[in-house]
């Protein structure tokens, strides 16, 4: 069988997912995107200098990628972990020194209970 068979036959039987995120903007309060970062990626930002990241996270619609902003990309960087599950909700906007706005998200993480250690009072042989 040829591969373009393979993927006709796979995508008649449903078992082809598509690859290619969709971007999504937050645009009004409330905006929310719920699922498992994948990963984030530097971008130049087109205002100027500087950058941003691009966020990649599979939801349970696909993948997805959006971006935060430079100001919110700064506080994240040391809690947002690839692999983990989020929850991400644009909360507005508000002003900072010199007239400018920033974009607030509120950000929740699933925390997941940490497995307990085996000790050897655990075994009972």
């Amino acid at each position: 069988m040829t591969y373009k068979e393979q993927f006709e036959a796979a995508a008649k039987a449903g078992q082809v997912r598509s690859m290619s995120p969709v971007w999504t903007k937050f645009e009004k309060e409330g905006d929310a995107v719920c699922g498992q970062l994948l990963s984030s990626s530097e971008v130049p930002s087109g205002l100027g200098t500087g950058s941003y990241l691009q966020y990649l996270m599979r939801t349970d619609d696909g993948l997805i990628k959006f971006s935060l902003g430079a100001a919110t990309d700064r506080e994240l960087a040391a809690v947002l972990k690839p692999g983990e599950l989020y929850r991400i909700v644009y909360d507005g906007q508000t002003k900072i020194k010199g007239g400018k706005r920033v974009n607030k998200f509120l950000v929740d993480a699933l925390v997941l209970p940490d497995t307990e250690e085996i000790t050897a009072g655990d075994v009972p042989f």
